[in-house]
This record gives C-alpha cells, structure tokens and sequence, in this order.
C-alpha cells in the first residue's frame, strides 16, 4: 500500500542518496560545535533551481546547548523560530542563508539538519520550468523538481499534483513510459484491473535507467513522486 507518508519517504530518500554540481560553489563555513558530529547529505545540489548543500548532525548534548552555541556564533544576527518538535535559527552570510533546523530532545541528544542555501544570491533565480521534458497530464502542478549528479548517475526526482483522478492519472504515466520503452521491472499484482483507492507504484526500466513512480490519491486529484536514475 502506498501513502503519503511512503512519498515523504521516498523523496528524503532521493535527496539524502545524491548531489548534484552543475558548476562549483564556494559556499561559506558553517561553524560546529565540538559536541557536534556531522555528515554530508547533499554537498552541492539544486532544489527547484536554487542552489543548496545539506549537513545532518548528531549531537552528545541537548537541544538548548546547540541553540546556546549558534546564538553566540552569530550574536544579534540570528532569527529564531520554535516549533516545538523543531527549532530552527537562521543566519545571512553574505549571499547565503545559514539555518539550523533541530529536532526535539529524546534524551541521547541533539540532532537536525545544517543547510545552505544561495537564497540572495542576485545570479539566482527559482526555476520556472519545473517539470520540463518529463510527461505531465493538462493542469498538473510540480511542486518539486530536484537534481543531482553521483558520480556517473544521473538523478532527477519530482513530485506532480496531478488533477486528475488516480486511475486516469496511472493509465496516462503506464501508456506514455511504456510507449517510450520503459518495461516494468516487476508488474504489479492486478495489472490491467482498477487501480487500488489507496494508490499504486510502478518501477520501470530502459536499458541502464530506472524509473520509480508512485502514485496516492490526494483530495480529487492525484499526488506523484517520480524517482528517474540515469546511468551514464
């Protein structure tokens, strides 16, 4: 059974598993805490067209040393915002945005996230082809459009609002991609009958390449995330 929350999960998975570089970037230090470990996520990837590195850490302290030690990093130049299961500061450097998002205590420590992003950056601008040269039904919305480069793999994730109803939705994507070659790896059970109300997935190959798609109902329409590795 696919849900939404099985989409959340496979678009964090994309986004921890590549990096994407078109061109290098020299983004800022991020100062750490010598109570901090951390872990590169995404070195240099874009999101939506706007460029951004990702750091996970772990932390033998709790949440509040964390938020003590960036408050004293950046002084009056920080913005806080608790949401209760997260607190997240934010720092300008330069064309930068710093944040820190980090999550409720569970008693072993802090842990979150360490992003940069060339938010004011005047050379970038949000992308506004989200979605260009992939498949998409009339009055479907992208919402995310994220690209990365490992290595010698190409990868491409994005997540469509389709308005369109989940059966119509997964006919279109199964007739176009079979109509462009793509071969499921393993069909899915019932093939050919009414798709399930609770949603369906498809995983695909061409040659070297894999396409996984995921398709759950959302309110009429229909939500896809769509996973395309390109092997070079």
């Amino acid at each position: 059974m696919i849900t939404l929350k099985s989409l959340i999960v496979l678009l964090g998975l994309a986004i921890m598993c590549f990096s994407w570089s078109v061109q290098a970037r020299n983004y800022p230090d991020f100062a750490v805490a010598p109570f901090m470990h951390v872990q590169i996520v995404a070195d240099d990837m874009q999101f939506n067209g706007v460029p951004m590195r990702i750091v996970e850490f772990n932390s033998t302290q709790p949440r509040a040393r964390v938020i003590e030690f960036y408050r004293g990093t950046w002084g009056d130049r920080v913005v806080e915002t608790d949401m209760g299961d997260r607190y997240i500061l934010a720092h300008r450097d330069g064309d930068y945005l710093l944040t820190v998002d980090i999550a409720a205590d569970t008693g072993m420590g802090a842990k979150g996230t360490l992003s940069t992003t060339a938010f004011f950056d005047p050379r970038v601008r949000p992308s506004d082809t989200l979605g260009e040269g992939f498949p998409m039904l009339p009055q479907s919305t992208v919402f995310n459009d994220i690209k990365s480069v490992d290595g010698s793999n190409y990868s491409r994730t994005l997540v469509i609002n389709s308005n369109h109803n989940l059966q119509r939705t997964y006919d279109f994507y199964q007739r176009r991609f079979y109509q462009e070659g793509w071969r499921e790896v393993v069909p899915a059970s019932g093939s050919g009958e009414p798709v399930q109300a609770a949603g369906r997935a498809m995983l695909l190959n061409r040659r070297n390449d894999e396409l996984n798609i995921a398709f759950v109902p959302e309110g009429r329409g229909t939500m896809v995330v769509a996973i395309l590795i390109t092997r070079r």
